[in-house]
């Protein structure tokens, strides 16, 4: 490859990075003990994804977020799948025997 072919292949790749990193914007926020919140900002739009993470038992879930109402929904159904997985793994008291 000539010289000039390599340098016209660096400034193309420099200028893609560029315009790449210009185009998304991502933000994470810690919501809760397992649950995760995704932001990303580009030209098409603002969205994001919902994560509740995963353990040993139970495996990571995602939801979509493309608006408010979905940001909602997804939290609640989420919190409600941690509150549950965190339950179940609360040991029961033992049954005292008379």
């Amino acid at each position: 490859m000539s010289g000039t072919n390599v340098t016209s292949l660096l400034s193309n790749l420099t200028r893609h990075n560029k315009t790449t990193t210009q185009l998304q914007l991502m933000k994470g926020i810690i919501l809760s003990e397992r649950i995760r919140y995704i932001h990303c900002e580009d030209p098409e739009g603002n969205h994001g994804v919902l994560v509740l993470l995963g353990n040993d038992k139970y495996p990571t879930k995602t939801f979509e977020v493309n608006d408010q109402a979905d940001f909602r929904l997804g939290l609640r159904n989420l919190k409600i799948a941690e509150d549950t997985q965190a339950e179940l793994e609360t040991p029961l008291p033992e049954l005292a025997t008379v």
